[in-house]
């Protein structure tokens, strides 16, 4: 699917359990087990998050294009299912951190925290009147650069609230 409708940029793994498995640097990722995955193995040699054989990744442009073509539904034949989609996405917890009021968003967050390498992300799409609006917000960083997750939260949320309040009174009007 991601492949046909052009995306060629994103990868997703078949398996999050072979991606977690991959990158705890077990050797036998493609039948690891949540238990294997959950155990520290101090045998095992951790690998990066972006790599060449099991990764997840996408890009700000695709994810854009992803969205701005699924929220309208074009990936959709029914009625019932885009309503379906559209409840998920607007179930996600970034919403309600970041979203303000007077707008109706639609997006998928998520974080991964792993050996040092950090990762935020949030995209879909805002509508305000008579307009859709598409985003993605990425942001991975290293303990070094600038420490844990939880030292960044706070920082990424209050700048995704203030771009989204602009959004909306720029667009909503």
């Amino acid at each position: 699917f991601i492949d046909g409708i052009g995306l060629r940029q994103t990868r997703i793994p078949a398996s999050t359990r072979q991606f977690f498995g991959y990158i705890s640097g077990l050797p036998d990722w493609q039948a690891t087990t949540w238990a294997d995955v959950q155990a520290d193995d101090p045998a095992a040699t951790p690998r990066s998050i972006l790599n060449d054989t099991m990764t997840m990744a996408s890009t700000p442009d695709e994810l854009v294009s992803f969205y701005s073509r699924a929220l309208p539904g074009e990936f959709f034949q029914y009625a019932e299912s885009l309503a379906v989609f559209r409840a998920i996405l607007g179930l996600a917890d970034a919403i309600a951190f970041s979203m303000p009021l007077g707008v109706s968003a639609f997006g998928k967050g998520g974080s991964i925290d792993f050996a040092g390498s950090h990762v935020l992300t949030f995209a879909g799409g805002m509508y305000v009147p008579d307009r859709w609006v598409y985003f993605a917000l990425l942001l991975n960083w290293t303990d070094a650069e600038a420490g844990l997750t939880s030292e960044v939260m706070g920082a990424y949320i209050a700048a995704a609230k203030t771009i989204f309040t602009l959004v909306r009174d720029r667009f909503g009007t």
